[in-house]
């Protein structure tokens, strides 16, 4: 969709799914111009209707259309949020990413925030904290730490990376995972989860508060056991609960915010995930 939008106080979120969709909704309330990009031309019409400019994009892993993506980048914030997903072979998100750098090089785009995981951190019975994690030699998930570090590396840009834990709440309930299961291994690794209420306030401030180069754990401050948080959401769902394995010593990390606490001065509307709420 061809604009000639200014690009002051102008958004463009590269995926509009759980996370990106209502975070643009929600600065577009602000009053910001908010761009969207889907590869569903189904979902075109649906986001132009809640006042966001709708854009078909799709990297396979290359920019499919050249004219549209310079058009969309065509914004002072660009926010990255197209998961690299589990299946995918190891170069392509990062490659994804490749293809783009020429066009936000070029771009007005001032500021770009990439929405990332705390997967990148290794599960050595720690707390992981920001710096665990400088570069993609040091990671877990190397999709998204290369990623990353290609982000980082363009000049003359602002870059924020956010790291965020299992996204969960709204119509997101892990419960039909484990419903029912058997010798569900985990029962003592601590969660570290975010709900999406604070997910989308967290992004959507630090766009704000414009919350410049540097990486923040985003994640609950509370961390109960994988057997008490699914134990709590089937005695809420009435449902069966996973039954753990007695005893067992799987490998954590507990994930620090502090820091994205701190920067922002933010207040969490669920401290706790055995208090989220759902839509179902």
């Amino acid at each position: 969709m061809k604009t000639d939008l200014p690009t002051s106080n102008t958004i463009a979120f590269l995926g509009g799914g759980w996370l990106g969709f209502p975070s643009a909704v929600q600065l577009r309330q602000k009053g910001y111009v908010v761009k969207v990009s889907t590869t569903t031309e189904s979902k075109l019409a649906y986001f132009q209707s809640k006042s966001l400019v709708p854009y078909l994009l799709q990297l396979s892993p290359e920019v499919n259309n050249t004219n549209t993506v310079q058009d969309f980048l065509n914004a002072d914030t660009l926010v990255i949020n197209i998961p690299p997903g589990k299946a995918s072979s190891l170069d392509f998100h990062p490659n994804q990413i490749k293809s783009l750098l020429p066009f936000i090089e070029k771009s007005s785009v001032s500021h770009i925030i990439y929405v990332s995981a705390t997967s990148v951190y290794h599960e050595h019975n720690q707390e992981a904290f920001e710096n665990e994690v400088s570069n993609a030699t040091a990671a877990n998930n190397q999709k998204l730490a290369l990623a990353e570090d290609l982000l980082k590396a363009i000049p003359n840009k602002h870059i924020t990376i956010l790291r965020y834990g299992g996204l969960v709440g709204g119509t997101r309930n892990l419960l039909k995972f484990f419903e029912g299961k058997m010798n569900v291994e985990g029962g003592n690794v601590p969660v570290n989860l975010i709900h999406q209420k604070d997910a989308v306030n967290i992004l959507c401030e630090t766009i704000t508060q414009q919350l410049y180069d540097d990486t923040f754990n985003v994640c609950t401050p509370l961390h109960p056991t994988k057997k008490e948080f699914y134990t709590a959401l089937a005695t809420r769902f009435n449902a069966i609960p996973p039954q753990f394995l007695l005893n067992d010593q799987a490998p954590f990390k507990i994930v620090n915010a502090e820091k994205i606490v701190k920067a922002l001065d933010y207040k969490f509307e669920f401290e706790d995930p055995l208090t989220f709420e759902y839509d179902n």
